[in-house]
């Protein structure tokens, strides 16, 4: 326990001795990468340092590799019953809407800046807390009015505040022990902020000429640990209390570039993609000034002149084709420089080639030397891929604490949200609460490839499926779950379209379809159409044949019949019947009693 502020002063103190040297660190490879070469390269007066973008685009290129907008979330259930099954579901459907809301909700994906941070300055630091302002409270009962209203909030709350944040500005506690004990976060604030946010807080500067400024920079410094939040503002205490969560809100790693040392050192940790390549870097910067100051001294050489330079300069200031005149026998005296030196050509590219080896130039886009046929190509982007592959593994740890954490939040707070669903009766919404988090068995990662890497990645596992190398569940779940999320899921899928193919084939659908109830709805409706087309016809003929014609029309129906009818009329069939009845039969023996 924390007994007071002055002990969280302290423990500051000393953590930033800790970790001094890996921020030291951090902070050289930040300024390669964002071109700040200030005291790095000592130069005359006027003379430019060349600004490099060697650092800036390797970062580039493998950040480029690291795809956080497609994760895959597992769920372990706590058991095999149906139950247990059914939560595991919808535990892993809650999964996917967290990640999906934490990277809607976000300036920058959190997870995309970690992975940045991992390559950059070797570790990386997410925070998640609880907005308080943004807590459902239980549903109501279903199928009332007030439930269609907490329906239409709840599907565009999100009560959580997700971001990353500047390993720089973390102290953790030291050693590798997980969950973290502690965590120190150091920031600057204005001065107006926390007067507004905090007005218990006694600044110690407000009264002063300076203090009273509401720009300046306060120094904020916040300590987490499993039973206390404190909170410290320019050394004064600005609040103390317990932490609801009951475990700390931050997620740190190292990027696993680095290795544990023999002197506990976590600058040993601290191993960004740049860090073994910083001197040939910053070398390379002084090749390259040194190669430009060169070339212009010798195209645009200095003038020596008793006048005023200004003078000199606006007069001989001027391009090619310019007439100059100057005084008699005073022509101007241009300095001699020789050309840039070819052993510095020589030696910048001894240090370009061991910068290639850190990342080559089929990550940018680029061919290698040597390299002319898409398969090579193809092998040097996953030889550079290896790389960077603890950076990955480290970003999948973060994806799935990151879960793991807000469900352990969810169920401290008891929070009550809604994950999917809509406010249409087909898409139901589905509904969770603080008690449905049980326990914590995530699992995330995230696809690392670009889409190329996945149809290569695709066109080999195909190949050994058709060889019979592998199954065809080894190839969805290996080569093809770019596209497949589920492939017990895609198995059910494929056995109703070759069901469904098959009836199709056999016709047995067709009678399936055609049960009596629809066929006698079809007869009905042929029935239908054949009476109004024959209305149709009696129309058109009352409309076109005269009166006597119809009359006459009648009268042979009623000698022959309807028209179109097979049936004999009554007079005529009487008449052959009496006719029949009176001749000798013919034949056949009459019968006879015996």
């Amino acid at each position: 326990m924390v007994a007071s502020s002055k002990r969280i002063t302290k423990i500051h103190a000393e953590l930033e001795q800790y970790y001094g040297r890996a921020h030291r660190q951090m902070e050289r490879a930040d300024r390669i990468h964002n071109q700040d070469f200030t005291g790095l390269v000592d130069v005359p007066y006027e003379i430019r340092v060349f600004l490099s973008s060697t650092a800036a685009n390797i970062v580039q290129s493998y950040r480029n590799q690291i795809r956080t907008d497609e994760p895959t979330v597992n769920f372990s259930p706590g058991g095999t019953s149906r139950a247990a099954e059914r939560h595991g579901v919808l535990m892993q459907k809650w999964g996917y809407g967290m990640l999906a809301e934490e990277r809607r909700r976000a300036a920058i994906d959190p997870n995309l800046q970690c992975g940045f941070d991992l390559l950059l300055r070797g570790a990386a630091c997410k925070k998640i807390i609880v907005d308080v302002n943004h807590m459902m409270e239980p549903a109501p009962k279903k199928n009332s009015k007030k439930y269609k209203e907490w329906e239409m909030r709840a599907i565009r709350n999100w009560p959580y505040v997700s971001r990353a944040i500047d390993p720089l500005s973390i102290f953790p506690a030291p050693g590798d022990a997980r969950p973290i004990p502690f965590v120190i976060e150091k920031q600057q604030r204005p001065a107006a902020t926390l007067w507004e946010q905090y007005p218990e807080w006694n600044d110690p500067k407000k009264h002063t000429k300076a203090g009273a400024n509401p720009a300046r920079l306060v120094t904020w410094v916040e300590y987490w640990s499993k039973d206390e939040y404190i909170v410290e503002a320019d050394g004064e205490l600005v609040f103390e209390k317990e932490n609801p969560y009951g475990c700390v809100p931050y997620i740190f790693e190292w990027s696993g570039l680095g290795r544990a040392h023999a002197d506990s050192d976590p600058s040993h940790l601290a191993v960004g993609i740049l860090t073994h390549i910083i001197g040939e870097l910053e070398e390379e910067i002084r090749l390259k000034t040194a190669i430009s100051v060169q070339t212009q001294m010798h195209v645009f050489p200095p003038i020596l002149t008793t006048e005023d330079p200004r003078k000199v300069a606006a007069q001989f200031g001027v391009g090619p084709g310019k007439v100059i005149r100057h005084p008699p026998g005073q022509p101007p005296e241009y300095m001699k420089y020789p050309a840039p030196n070819e052993n510095l050509y020589r030696f910048l590219d001894a240090i370009q080639a061991n910068i290639s080896r850190i990342a080559g130039a089929s990550l940018s886009g680029g061919r290698d030397t040597g390299v002319r046929y898409g398969v090579l190509q193809a092998q040097m982007i996953g030889q550079a891929l290896t790389t960077i592959a603890p950076i990955l593994t480290t970003l999948d740890s973060i994806g799935t604490q990151t879960l793991n954490m807000m469900a352990m939040q969810a169920r401290a707070m008891d929070l009550h949200m809604s994950i999917t669903g809509s406010s249409e009766a087909v898409e139901e919404t589905i509904k969770i609460a603080g008690a449905d988090f049980d326990h914590e068995n995530f699992e995330v990662s995230f696809e690392a490839v670009d889409p190329a890497e996945n149809d290569r990645a695709l066109l080999v596992g195909e190949s050994l499926r058709r060889a019979g190398d592998i199954s065809q569940r080894t190839f969805w779940e290996k080569y093809l779950k770019h596209v497949i999320a589920d492939p017990d899921q895609e198995y059910v899928n494929l056995w109703e379209e070759s069901i469904l193919q098959y009836l199709l084939q056999s016709g047995a659908l067709a009678q399936l379809v055609m049960s009596e109830g629809m066929q006698e709805q079809m007869a009905g409706q042929a029935q239908e159409g054949m009476a109004n087309a024959e209305a149709g016809i009696q129309q058109r003929m009352d409309e076109t044949i005269s009166t006597e014609g119809r009359l006459a029309a009648q009268e042979m129906e009623n000698i022959s019949g309807q028209t179109g009818s097979l049936t004999v009329p009554r007079e005529i069939m009487e008449q052959g019947m009496n006719s029949a009845a009176r001749m000798p039969s013919r034949g056949f023996p009459a019968n006879r009693r015996t």
